[in-house]
């Protein structure tokens, strides 16, 4: 910790230079000196100042140099600080003061940040720096630099570690041993911490904490996947794992610090060490409302995390996120009522109306089956995976929930205690297949394997076989609310029971899939396609689940070439089922229609209810792949600058309002964007050419038409004018400041300094 605390120590010197004064800090370590924050070796010169500054009674000052060396005896460590000028003895005096006074204030406040014991970072500084770290991740979010579909992205994560069975540690061999172990712990953590950093080339940063007694805290940020935080994880658990603690070598590091010679050192075989880790992740869905604790909110989550992997079993690594999908585990059964007290409650995410599949203790497909032959124990093989019953949730807690037992209908079934649970994800059609096929494949529901891969691959072939072809997507419009208010059960009921109305109402040749929790695709001939079916499926299923608000998106050959003057080319069939989810999704649907059919104005609405939504993000990705999909004409492409302007990527507009005016040169409001996200961009010069360009028919028109742009043109003319700027228009702007007094006045008062600006440039015409 020593580097720790020379940051500190820095720190505090910079807070009262002089202006203009920098500094470098140098510390030696293993017979050589390094730069603080700073790889590779020290130049030869510099090294002979530092070796001159330790033997000085003041400080360095290399002959005509205005750089003067420190030595700080207490840390080995020389501060080097550059002037404006030669320091005299007297600034050098008055320096040196300061260095030891900080170097005070400093020790006073890494004692007060750090665990005397491990000296790593205590529970309110490594609050105070996950807090921080939020902060900085929030701006990112902002700056739309998170992309979800990206493994690669800014991620912050927290991991909770705990000593196994450390209690007995310092029963048995008392707490000033204990305290050993956590000083070798915490250096063992910083080392696997310095070798993750090396390895991924420091685009990650790890800070380490010891709040208290066995518990450890580390914060991970930085650019990453998910998956490799995880292995961090398990680097972490396997240093301890991996090798007594302490080692020999370790214990004889300890006792040259502090003589321990009245401390006995357990046997090798008392000295196998375990860690149990908790692991959560920050997420943008995590804080939304104001107050909130994102901080306090992620230890809560990986201190829960922890207290699972410790209650699994210890030694192990959990991530928070698995907890409901998989660590669930039966507390015990009530076997009159059937009712299940399970170990997994709200804190965790459980929700009325969650269902789980149930596994007996043995057949979770992980245990194995031993033979003992009075000489050794081998393993035979493993246990099966066997599917014992399914519950679904009716009361939740924040700490345990209860579930009534759904399949069998056998109500001699017991539940054993220790029984693990994973839950049914969302959108599962096969699990409700019949109880009886659980030692097999399931039935006809299971079946449903198709995906949306497997429809494109249909509409390929046929369509390669010159074939007509259709895709409509159905889809329900409130499933969040639907999810919210009843739960997954009742969500997968209504997901089967769709695609079972789908399966019944469909022909042959056609193919059915369930494309997520929300939505059913299926794609066929074209001669086999009927509205008047689609429109009985939907009234039909809205009968029994008005709720969820189903609607249908369609694509089908009369489709490909309707508004064709409008698309730079025909829409073509193969994409079909992502056009139908277009046309079936909340911004695309045609609102109070039964069914939607797909064309450039429903990309159109697409892409301008989501910007009116703020849902730029969803709206700039649909319009991407709107345009990867080949649905191409002006308007869609100026609505993409709009998002992208919306979004603050001002750049990314411009070049959207270009191809736009590329299709359409005519349309004004085209070059009256692409000039406004020039200017936002900083790239007046060449907002001025575009708008000097247009007609004088285009630019009247701009002048009655967009208010807002006029000014900004008029504001721009204004400043070229004052600064003498070739792309100032003496014509333009004549008129321009004439006709833009003539506004409404509301709109006049709310840009006086704009109006200002451009009467004060007027007087001089």
């Amino acid at each position: 910790m020593k580097l720790e605390l020379l940051r500190y120590v820095a720190r505090q010197i910079a807070r009262d230079l002089d202006a203009g004064a920098t500094l470098c800090v140098y510390y030696f370590f293993e017979s050589e000196w390094n730069q603080l924050d700073h790889q590779g070796p020290v130049p030869t010169g510099e090294a002979r100042s530092l070796e001159l500054a330790k033997s000085s009674d003041l400080a360095h000052r290399p002959r005509g140099s205005s750089e003067a060396w420190f030595f700080i005896k207490e840390l080995d460590s020389v501060v080097a600080i550059k002037f404006l000028s030669a320091p005299t003895t007297l600034k050098q005096k008055e320096i040196k003061k300061h260095i030891d006074l900080a170097n005070e204030r400093a020790g006073y406040l890494f004692r007060a940040d750090h665990n005397p014991l491990t000296l790593l970072l205590a529970k309110d500084a490594f609050h105070k720096e996950l807090a921080d770290a939020i902060d900085t991740a929030k701006i990112v979010d902002v700056n739309n630099a998170i992309d979800e579909e990206n493994a690669q992205s800014h991620q912050l994560s927290v991991l909770a570690l705990d000593i196994d069975y450390f209690k007995q540690i310092n029963d048995t061999y008392g707490h000033l041993y204990g305290d050993q172990v956590l000083k070798t712990f915490g250096r063992r953590l910083e080392a696997a911490a310095a070798e993750i950093v090396r390895t991924t080339s420091n685009r990650i940063s790890v800070l380490l904490g010891h709040p208290s007694g066995e518990e450890f805290l580390v914060l991970i940020t930085g650019t990453c996947s998910r998956e490799e935080i995880i292995s961090w994880a398990e680097v972490f658990r396997a240093k301890i794992d991996n090798e007594i603690l302490p080692t020999q070598d370790e214990w004889e590091r300890l006792n040259a610090v502090s003589n321990l010679a009245a401390i006995p050192l357990p046997p090798q075989q008392d000295r196998a060490v375990r860690a149990s880790i908790g692991v959560t992740f920050r997420s943008v869905e995590n804080a939304s409302e104001s107050g909130f604790d994102e901080a306090k909110f992620l230890l809560e989550r990986a201190d829960t995390a922890l207290y699972r992997a410790k209650s699994g079993g210890r030694n192990q690594v959990v991530e928070f996120e698995d907890i409901l999908s998989s660590c669930g585990r039966v507390l015990e059964q009530d076997n009159q009522t059937r009712i299940v007290a399970i170990d997994i409650g709200s804190n965790v995410g459980v929700v009325k109306g969650q269902e789980f599949k149930v596994f007996s203790p043995n057949f979770t497909g992980t245990q194995r089956l031993l033979i003992n032959d009075g000489r050794t124990v081998r393993t035979l093989g493993m246990y099966p995976r066997i599917e014992l019953t399914r519950v679904t949730v009716f009361d939740v807690q924040p700490e345990v929930s209860f579930a009534f037992v759904t399949l069998p209908e056998d109500k001699t079934l017991e539940v054993a205690k220790g029984s693990h649970l994973e839950a049914i994800p969302v959108g599962s059609v096969g699990h409700i297949a019949t109880y009886k096929t659980k030692y097999f494949v399931a039935g006809s529901d299971a079946a449903a394997k198709n995906d949306i891969y497997s429809l494109k691959t249909y509409l390929k072939d046929e369509v390669e076989r010159k074939h007509k072809v259709f895709s409509t997507v159905f889809r329900f419009v409130n499933e969040k609310e639907f999810l919210r208010k009843y739960g997954s059960a009742a969500l997968n009921i209504g997901i089967t029971q769709l695609y079972r109305d789908i399966l019944s109402g469909s022909r042959s040749h056609s193919l059915v899939a369930v494309l997520d929790e929300a939505s059913v695709g299926i794609v066929g001939m074209h001669n086999a396609y009927r509205e008047d079916v689609i429109e009985r499926i939907v009234d039909s299923f809205y009968k029994d689940f008005p709720e969820l608000g189903l609607t249908a998106g369609v694509f089908c050959h009369d489709d490909i070439s309707l508004e064709k003057d409008d698309l730079e080319t025909d829409l073509d069939p193969v994409n079909g089922v992502e056009f139908a989810q277009f046309a079936a999704s909340q911004y695309g649907r045609e609102a109070g229609s039964k069914i939607t059919h797909f064309g450039r104005k429903v990309a159109v609405r697409l892409l301008s209810n989501q910007r009116a939504a703020r849902a730029y993000s969803s709206g700039q990705a649909d319009y991407e792949k709107l345009i990867d999909l080949g649905v191409v004409d002006a308007e869609i492409r100026n609505e993409g600058g709009l998002l992208y302007s919306a979004a603050g990527q001002k750049i990314l507009a411009a070049e959207q309002y270009e191809a736009a005016i590329a299709i359409k040169p005519n349309t004004i409001v085209y070059h009256s964007n692409l000039a406004m996200a020039l200017k936002a961009a900083g790239e007046q010069d060449r907002a001025l050419k575009v708008l000097n360009a247009l007609t004088n028919e285009q630019f009247l028109r701009l002048i009655k038409v967009i208010p807002f742009a006029a000014l900004n043109y008029a504001v721009m003319l204004a400043k070229a004018k004052d600064k003498g700027g070739q792309n100032y228009n003496e014509g333009r702007f004549g008129t321009l400041s004439k006709k833009v007094n003539e506004y409404d006045p509301e709109f006049k008062s709310k840009r006086k300094l704009d109006y200002q600006l451009i009467n004060s440039a007027a007087e001089n015409l």
